[in-house]
């Protein structure tokens, strides 16, 4: 190994010279590497096996996908490749360690901490999650630091020496990356619902100093036993986020949570709002992020424009070794790495209990909402101090995407944010870029300068690939108005059209445009005027946004002010 280790330094991988050993896996050597060209560090991890030919096009394939994640709290993929049958992976070079290190086990960590680490490691889970896939190696020691203590989801210290079966060293290793994994996972049939177990394991684990399970070798590998509940280790903990984790640690990942940000949100809701950590942003700006995302998006062949009235997978194992180490995991196909395990796990009557308090408690809160009219509903929702209230009028005090490209853009001018699309048969949506949102009433007030219409967007991903819209589209004397789901894959725009309705409303004035939801049950406002409601549970929670669209016209161009947004 010396030999081979000592034959890479100075070696050039695509663009990256190795410049020193940074330590070695026992299926990797990780290298400290710079850009021959424009002097950057990165880190390079080198597989020791070659790749037969006929799995080299797949691996190409599944580490495509994980080179286009993009989120400002997952670790960014830089440069992939294959030397002489061998891959290697370039990442950001990070030099502050993981939360592993800066908490060693045993170790307790602050509840105002954990709040934090909790909120950006679910956005990124769920940001994952939102592409179709699943990490499916979440532990502290894969939470880096990065720039200003900024989480960022890796495997950057992943060691497969934890799989090797041969080195009976590494089995107190593999017996704590088992306690991570939950019982799906560990029959072979990971999924979103896995990540979320691991982070609620994690933050039991940060709270309390000890893994929630008990976790056995040999035979009895994968065995666990029901956790014991927090308030009995840490009376100071509310008894209710006992009952939160205790959902998240459900045995059955249909019982858990329906997503990673519901389980975070629920979290923060009991904890209180994550406090700046020192050196801490939690907006997402950092040296290593590309930029605010957009979309920008053509509505392809096949897509139902807005009415106007009058890989396959299958892959050998050393390939998904390979990614599950180049990779950290993030592709969540789970082809037997480890064999099917019993689990002999006791019914968990705390999480029953905590279920069932939940499931009245929502129940009771969505029967109170939607007993009552539907102006009431509008003043309820809307009454109070706006967790949001931002007038649109200053680029230095907003958190909405200011961008100006050639062909399109969102941006501050005029004491007002003005959008804009050229092109046909075009759409343009720019996000509220720091909260996530599930029960809120969202309202901003809109003018149609030129062209189509615009409106608002809301639960949408970080994309804004698959999203709601309340459209306003201008039509003469009259404006057409209807609420969408997008859904965008591979370049082509799908348009369900869920509810629309006609108004007298002159379109090129100001209009207020209020969208309100609670749970799965949505209400609609025009000038503060009811106009129709729908219920869908397609999606749960996502950021807001501003949108534009462009169906046939030279250009469309939209004015936005004084947005608000309330948390219900």
């Amino acid at each position: 190994m010396a030999d081979l280790v000592g034959d890479h330094i100075d070696k050039q991988l695509g663009n990256y010279r190795l410049l020193r050993l940074l330590r070695q896996e026992s299926a990797t050597d990780v290298y400290l590497g710079e850009h021959i060209f424009l002097k950057t560090q990165a880190t390079i991890k080198v597989l020791h096996a070659q790749i037969e030919q006929e799995v080299l096009e797949t691996f190409l394939a599944e580490t495509r996908n994980i080179a286009r994640l993009k989120h400002p709290n997952i670790l960014r993929v830089l440069e992939f490749g294959v030397e002489d049958k061998i891959p290697f992976l370039v990442t950001d070079y990070t030099t502050r360690g993981s939360l592993r290190q800066l908490y060693p086990r045993g170790m307790c960590v602050p509840l105002a901490n954990v709040a934090s680490y909790v909120k950006q490691v679910a956005a990124a889970l769920q940001y994952i999650h939102d592409q179709g896939l699943s990490h499916c190696g979440v532990r502290p020691e894969h939470m880096l630091l990065g720039h200003q203590n900024r989480i960022l989801l890796s495997d950057f210290n992943l060691s497969i020496d934890a799989l090797d079966q041969r080195d009976p060293r590494k089995q107190d290793e593999r017996d704590e990356e088992l306690a991570y994994m939950a019982p799906e996972q560990l029959q072979g049939h990971p999924g979103p619902a896995s990540d979320q177990y691991a982070l609620a394991v994690a933050v039991y684990e940060w709270l309390s100093g000890e893994l929630p399970f008990q976790v056995f070798s040999g035979e009895q590998a994968g065995r666990k036993l029901t956790p014991t509940s927090l308030d009995t280790k840490l009376p100071a903990i509310p008894p209710e986020l006992t009952q939160v984790l205790m959902i998240a640690l459900d045995q059955e990942p249909e019982q858990r949570f329906s997503s990673v940000a519901a389980f975070a949100r629920a979290f923060e809701q009991i904890s209180g709002p994550p406090q700046p950590l020192s050196s801490t942003t939690q907006n997402g700006a950092s040296e290593i992020t590309t930029g605010p995302q957009v979309r920008v998006q053509p509505l392809t062949t096949g897509v139902k424009a807005p009415k106007k009235r009058g890989f396959t997978l299958g892959i050998a194992i050393s390939l998904f070794l390979f990614i599950l180490v180049l990779a950290g995991g993030i592709v969540g196909y789970n082809v037997g790495l480890f064999s099917p395990i019993r689990q002999t796990i006791p019914t968990m009557t705390a999480i029953q209990a905590a279920k069932t308090v939940a499931a009245r408690a929502t129940q009771q809160a969505v029967a109170t909402f939607t007993a009552r009219s539907t102006q009431e509903i509008y003043a309820t929702a809307t009454s109070g101090s706006p967790f949001i209230n931002d007038p649109l009028n200053d680029k230095s005090a907003s958190t909405w995407q200011d961008i100006q490209a050639k062909t399109y853009g969102c941006t501050f001018s005029g004491g007002a944010y003005h959008m804009h699309v050229p092109n046909a048969n075009t759409y343009l949506a720019c996000g509220e870029q720091k909260n996530v949102f599930h029960n809120f009433a969202f309202e901003v007030e809109m003018s149609v300068i030129k062209g189509d219409g615009g409106g608002i967007v809301f639960r949408s991903d970080s994309d804004h690939t698959h999203f709601y819209v309340l459209r306003l589209i201008t039509g003469g004397s009259q404006s057409f108005l209807d609420v969408a789901a997008y859904s965008s894959a591979k370049g082509q725009t799908t348009i369900q059209d869920i509810r629309d309705t006609i108004s007298s409303t002159n379109g090129h004035t100001f209009n207020l445009l209020t969208a309100i939801a609670y749970e799965h049950s949505f209400y609609f406002y025009l000038n503060k005027q009811f106009l129709m409601t729908f219920q869908d549970a397609t999606r749960n929670d996502g950021i807001m946004g501003l949108y534009v669209l462009n169906n046939n016209n030279p250009a469309t161009e939209v004015v936005f002010r004084n947005a608000k947004i309330w948390k219900l």
